[in-house]
C-alpha cells in the first residue's frame, strides 16, 4: 500500500474528468516532505507560491491575535 492510496481523489477529475487548479498539490505537498524539491515543483509548480502565502498568513494572523489582546 503507498501513500497515492491516502490522497483526497479530486471530484473535478472524477467526474468530469478535467484537473482543477489544486490538482497535484497534495503529491507536490508529499514530494516536498520526501525532500524531492524539483519533483514536487513538477507536480505542481505553485506550491512554494502557497506554503509562501500559508506562512505569511500565519505570521499575520499570530501578529494580529497578540495586538489585539492589548
Amino acid at each position: 500500500m503507498s501513500m497515492d492510496d491516502f490522497l483526497w481523489k479530486c471530484p473535478y477529475k472524477k467526474y468530469l474528468g478535467i484537473e482543477c487548479f489544486g490538482c497535484g498539490a497534495q503529491t507536490a505537498l508529499l514530494e516536498l516532505l520526501k525532500g524531492n524539491f524539483g519533483k514536487a515543483f513538477q507536480t505542481y509548480p505553485a506550491i512554494y507560491t502557497l506554503i509562501l502565502l500559508a506562512i505569511v498568513g500565519l505570521i499575520y494572523f499570530l501578529t494580529k491575535k497578540r495586538s489585539t489582546k492589548n
